[in-house]
C-alpha cells in the first residue's frame, strides 16, 4: 500500500511540475533552461543501471528525465526536467517502479531483442544465406514525421544505367580497357622493340618548362591548369630513360596523392610512353596482391599514390629510394610538414646527409602553385617558396617567362566572380538549435560530476566552447574536447560529458547543412545520427534527458525559411547550362561531405537541376555509412561525368586538385573559401573555353573577404616567384647555402622526433582497450592482428562475452577478400566498437581505434583516433596465427 501511494504521490508531483502547456501559435522559439536544473540527477550512486533503466519495457518523450506528459513543448519539457535534490531518489524510485505510463512516441528495442550470436552462431547468420539489402533485424520505432530525402543508396545514383544493359556494359568494359592499356604493354614485352619510341611533341612554353629538368636538374615546375604539365612530365621521363639506357637501370616513380589521378597519370603514361612498360599501384590494388616490391624491377614506370610508396620504405620492402633514379611529385606543393610527400624526401635526405656518395634520384615537382604559406608579405612569401625548394631538394623553380604568349593562347582562364548573399531572416529553426547548445554546455559546466572529480580545473578550461555554433571552430572544439573527457578517471563523469559531447557535434554538423542547405536537411542528418545512436544504446538518465530534447525539438514547429544561398546557386547553375546543355559540366565545391548529400537532395528536388542528374564525389577515407566513396564509385563518378551522363558534380575538397575534365565550364565555391591555392586548383578544373569560375559567400562572414585576399596572395606568389628566380640566377651560391641551411634544420628535427617515436614504442607491456564511453574491459592489444595491413582485427576467442554481435541487413564488400557482414556493440553501454568482416570464410571483430580508452600497465590512459597514433605496434596475422584460430574453433564447435 505504500508503494502504491508513494507511486500516486509522485505522479501527482509530475503532473503539477509539468502542467504548462505550449501555445504554438503564439511562440515558436524554444527554451532549454531546464536541462540545467536534473544535473544532480547524474551523480555517482544515482545513475540508473541499464537493466534497470530499459529492460522489459520501451520509453517515450513523456518519461525522459521526470516523467514529462507527452503533449508538452520543448520549453516546458526543459523548463521542468529537474529532479530536485530533496526528492531524486524517490522520484527515481517511482519512475522505475510504476510500470504504467503512456506507451510512448520512441520505442528502443534492446540488443538482447536483436539476433545476437556467439562467432558460431554468428557465422550461421552471415554465411548460410544470402542476405538482401535491405533486410534488416534491427527495428527503431520512431513516430515522427520525415522529411522527404535521398536514401543512402541513391546518393551515388547510376540507376539510369541498368547493370545488365549493354550500355553499361559497353562503359564498364571501355573503362576497363582504359585502366588495362596502362600495364598491359608489359604482358607484351617481345614486342616492345617493334615500338617506336616517337618523341613526344611539345609546344614552345612546354619546353621551356621542360628544359631544366631535362638538363638533369631538380626543380619544381609551376604552371597554370591546364597548360600540360602531364604532357611535360612524360617527356621528362621519356628523355631521362633514354639518357640512362646504357648508364645505368632507369626506374622512374610518378607519386599522385589520390587513386583517381593515379589512373588518370596511368592513362596518360600508356599513351604517351607505349614503347616502356608501366603500372599502377595503389592502395587496392595492394590489398589484391598486386604489391610495389614485386613490379619494381618488371617495369619502367610506376605511377603510385604516395602512401604506398612510404609503406614500402618503412616495412623495407625497398632497400632505399636510391633504387628508383627519377621521382616526379604531382601537385608537389603538398611537400611541407608531415604530409607523405615530405616524409618519402625525407628518406631521401637522410640518404643525402649520411651517405654523400651515394647516387640519388633526379626529383621533379609538378604544380599549379606553390601558396605563400601565412606570409604576409613578398619578402616571408619568398621565404616560404625556398622551405619548399630546400624540402624538395630543387635547384630550380621553373616558369613561363619567354613564350607568355604562346601560353594565353592555348590555356583558357576562367571568368570570375564573387556573389555576396543575404542571411536566412526570422530564423526560429537556427535559434533554437543554439539555444539547445548553449544549455547542454551549461548542464556540462554545472553537473557535479565534473565538480567533484580530480581533473575538475583541468576539465572545466576544456568545457569552454566557442561562441559562435555552425562553425569550423566549434567542430575544432568538439574533436579537442573528445580527447579531454576520454582521460577523465571517473567513469560516470566520463560517459556523462561523451553524451553532452556528442550531442552537441551532431548539432553542429546540423547548422553547418542548415546554414547552406534546408531545414529538412538538417533535420534528416539529426534523424538518421540519433536513430544510429540509440539504436543499440543501453540509456543512462542524462542520455535519455538528451534524447527527449531532441524529440522535442524535433516536434516543434519552426518556419521554414528559403536559404537565399540556394536560390542565388539554382539560378546560376541554370543560367550556365541553358544555352549549351549537352556539352556541359559543372562542380560545386561545399564544405563537407554531410553537405554534399544535402545539396544532391535538393537538386534531386528541384526542376532545372534534377535534369542535370548529378552526383556527389568525396574521399575514401570514410566508410560509405559515414558519406564516404569507395575508389570504384570515384572512378564510375568521373567516367559518367566525363561522357554526360551526369553533368554536375557535388564535391568536396578530393576534387580540386589535378583531376582533367576537358569540358568542365563551370566552378562554383559555394560558401566554401580556404587559402589561395585551392583557390587556384579548384578554378583549375574549368578547363573548357569561356569557362566560369564563381563563389557564392554569405555576407557578414567573412567569406568574400577571405576569397580577396586569396587573390591578393596569388599576385604575392606570382611576384615571390620572380624575385626569388632572379635571386637564383644572380646569386646561386648564396641560395645553396640558404637551402643547406633549412634542410639541416629539418634533418634535426626528424632526428628528434625518430627519437620522441622510440620513447613512446618503450612503453611495452601489454595494454587494456576499454569501452571510451563506459569503461567496460573488451580485450587486451595483445590480441589484436592485422589483416591486409589495414583492418585490426581481435582474435580472443572469449571476445563473445564482452560484446555483442548485431546483424545487419546487407552486406558491403570493400575488396575481393573482405565482407563486412555485421556491427560490434559494448554489452554494457551498448555503445559501438566496430565492425564484423568474414576474411577466409571466417569473420572476425574489427575495430574502430577512435571508441576505446587505451589504458597501459601504469593506469595512463589514452585516446586516438587513428591506429598508427596507437602506443602499441599491432603485428599482421600470421600463418601460425590462423593455425591457432582454427584449431580454438574447432575446439568450440565453431568451425
Amino acid at each position: 500500500m505504500s508503494s502504491l501511494t508513494s507511486v500516486e504521490s509522485a505522479k501527482r508531483s509530475l503532473s503539477e511540475n509539468f502542467a504548462q502547456s505550449f501555445d504554438e501559435n503564439q511562440d515558436m522559439s524554444l527554451n532549454f533552461n531546464s536541462l540545467l536544473q536534473d544535473n544532480e540527477n547524474i551523480s555517482k550512486g544515482q545513475v540508473k543501471s541499464a537493466n534497470d533503466m530499459n529492460e522489459g519495457r520501451s520509453y517515450n518523450s513523456s518519461e525522459f528525465g521526470s516523467g514529462l506528459e507527452a503533449d508538452t513543448s520543448l520549453d516546458s519539457y526543459l523548463e521542468n526536467m529537474t529532479l530536485h535534490d530533496s526528492n531524486i531518489a524517490n522520484r527515481q524510485k517511482s519512475m522505475m517502479s510504476f510500470n504504467s505510463f503512456d506507451s510512448a512516441n520512441v520505442q528502443v528495442i534492446e540488443p538482447k531483442q536483436k539476433e545476437q550470436a556467439s562467432f558460431s552462431q554468428f557465422q550461421k547468420l552471415t554465411t548460410s544465406k544470402s542476405v538482401k539489402a535491405g533486410e534488416s533485424t534491427t527495428e527503431v520505432n520512431v513516430d515522427t514525421p520525415q522529411p522527404n530525402s535521398i536514401s543512402k543508396d541513391n546518393l551515388y545514383d547510376r540507376t539510369k544505367f541498368d547493370s545488365k544493359s549493354d550500355d553499361f556494359r559497353e562503359l564498364k568494359d571501355e573503362n576497363e580497357r582504359s585502366q588495362l592499356n596502362i600495364t598491359e604493354t608489359a604482358s607484351y614485352e617481345k614486342d616492345e622493340d617493334d615500338i617506336e619510341d616517337v618523341d613526344i611533341k611539345l609546344r614552345q612554353y612546354q619546353q621551356e618548362l621542360a628544359a631544366p629538368a631535362l638538363a638533369g636538374k631538380n626543380v619544381i615546375i609551376v604552371a597554370p591548369t591546364g597548360s600540360g604539365k602531364t604532357r611535360v612530365a612524360m617527356r621528362i621521363i621519356q628523355d631521362h630513360i633514354r639518357q640512362q639506357k646504357g648508364r645505368a637501370i632507369a626506374k622512374v616513380v610518378f607519386l599522385v596523392n589520390q587513386v583517381a589521378l593515379a589512373n588518370q597519370q596511368g592513362n596518360a603514361c600508356g599513351e604517351l610512353l607505349k614503347k616502356y612498360t608501366s603500372k599502377v599501384i595503389t592502395g587496392e590494388s595492394q590489398r589484391k596482391s598486386e604489391c610495389l616490391k614485386d613490379f619494381i624491377d618488371k617495369r619502367d614506370i610506376l605511377i603510385v599514390t604516395a602512401q604506398v610508396l612510404l609503406d614500402a620504405l618503412l616495412r623495407k620492402e625497398i632497400s632505399g629510394i636510391d633504387k628508383f633514379s627519377l621521382i616526379v611529385f604531382d601537385e608537389c606543393h603538398h611537400t611541407h610538414a608531415n604530409h607523405t610527400f615530405n616524409q618519402i624526401m625525407g628518406r631521401y635526405m637522410d640518404l643525402k646527409f649520411d651517405k654523400p656518395d651515394i647516387s640519388l634520384p633526379q626529383i621533379v615537382g609538378l604544380t599549379a602553385s606553390v601558396g605563400v604559406g601565412k606570409a604576409k608579405n613578398e619578402e616571408k612569401a619568398v621565404e616560404h617558396i625556398k622551405q619548399l625548394m630546400a624540402n624538395l631538394d630543387a635547384h630550380v623553380i621553373c616558369t613561363v617567362q619567354k613564350n607568355v604568349g604562346e601560353l594565353r593562347q592555348h590555356v583558357s582562364l576562367p571568368e570570375e566572380e564573387t556573389f555576396r548573399v543575404p542571411k536566412r531572416r526570422n530564423d526560429t529553426f537556427h535559434d533554437n538549435i543554439v539555444k539547445l547548445m548553449n544549455t547542454i554546455e551549461k548542464r556540462m559546466n554545472q553537473s557535479s560530476l565534473v565538480k567533484e572529480i580530480p581533473e575538475a580545473t583541468k576539465i572545466e578550461s576544456a568545457l569552454k566552447a566557442p561562441s559562435q555554433k555552425g562553425a569550423a571552430q566549434y567542430t575544432q572544439w568538439v574533436s579537442k574536447l573528445w580527447r579531454e573527457t576520454a582521460k577523465l578517471k571517473l567513469p560516470d563523469a566520463r560517459r556523462f560529458l561523451n553524451s553532452c559531447r556528442a550531442h552537441l557535434e551532431h548539432y553542429n554538423n546540423a547548422l553547418i547543412i542548415y546554414n547552406d542547405a534546408r531545414m529538412e536537411d538538417a533535420l534528416s542528418y539529426l534523424d538518421a545520427e540519433m536513430n544510429k545512436w540509440k539504436e543499440n544504446a543501453i540509456m543512462d538518465e542524462n542520455e535519455l534527458v538528451l534524447h527527449g530534447a531532441f524529440k522535442k525539438l524535433r516536434g516543434a514547429r519552426c518556419r521554414n525559411c528559403p536559404n537565399p544561398k540556394l536560390d542565388k546557386l539554382c539560378e546560376m547553375i541554370t543560367k550556365a547550362y541553358k544555352d549549351n546543355f549537352e556539352n556541359s559540366r559543372g562542380i560545386v565545391f561545399v564544405k563537407t561531405r554531410d553537405l554534399s548529400k544535402a545539396i544532391l537532395s535538393w537538386m534531386k528536388e528541384t526542376p532545372g537541376l534534377r535534369e542535370l542528374n548529378p552526383i556527389v564525389f568525396v574521399g575514401t577515407n570514410m566508410a560509405a555509412d559515414k558519406g564516404g566513396m569507395t575508389k570504384a564509385e570515384q572512378v564510375d563518378a568521373l567516367e559518367y561525368f566525363r561522357n554526360g551522363h551526369h553533368k554536375l558534380i557535388i564535391a568536396t575538397s578530393v576534387a580540386e586538385e589535378g583531376l582533367d575534365i576537358s569540358k568542365c565550364n563551370l566552378v562554383i565555391r559555394y560558401d566554401h573559401v580556404t587559402n589561395e591555392i585551392a583557390m587556384v586548383q579548384s578554378r583549375g578544373r574549368g578547363r573548357a573555353e569561356d569557362s566560369k569560375y564563381f563563389v557564392i559567400a554569405e555576407e557578414n562572414t567573412g567569406m568574400a573577404e577571405k576569397e580577396e585576399l586569396n587573390m591578393i596572395r596569388e599576385v604575392m606568389m606570382r611576384k615571390a616567384i620572380i624575385q626569388l628566380q632572379d635571386y637564383i640566377q644572380h646569386s646561386p651560391d648564396k641560395f645553396r647555402k640558404e637551402i643547406q641551411k633549412f634542410q639541416d634544420e629539418a634533418n634535426l628535427d626528424r632526428q628528434l622526433k625518430s627519437l620522441g617515436s622510440r620513447r613512446k614504442l618503450v612503453r611495452s607491456g601489454q595494454f587494456e582497450l576499454r569501452c571510451v564511453k563506459c569503461d567496460h574491459f573488451i580485450c587486451w592489444s595483445d590480441d589484436i592482428k592485422k589483416v591486409q595491413d589495414s583492418h585490426h582485427v581481435v582474435i580472443d576467442k572469449y571476445l563473445s562475452q564482452r560484446v555483442t554481435f548485431v546483424k545487419c541487413g546487407s552486406t558491403r564488400y570493400q575488396d575481393d577478400a573482405i565482407q563486412f557482414v555485421g556491427k560490434l556493440i559494448c554489452k554494457d553501454c551498448g555503445g559501438n566498437l566496430g565492425v564484423i568482416c568474414i576474411h577466409r570464410t571466417l569473420e572476425f571483430p574489427v575495430l574502430k581505434i577512435e571508441h576505446f580508452l587505451i589504458v597501459d600497465t601504469n593506469g595512463r590512459q589514452d585516446t586516438c583516433k587513428k591506429w598508427k597514433s596507437a602506443p602499441f605496434i599491432v603485428p599482421p596475422l600470421t600463418n601460425d596465427d590462423w593455425k591457432e584460430i582454427v584449431k580454438s574453433r574447432k575446439e568450440t564447435g565453431e568451425l
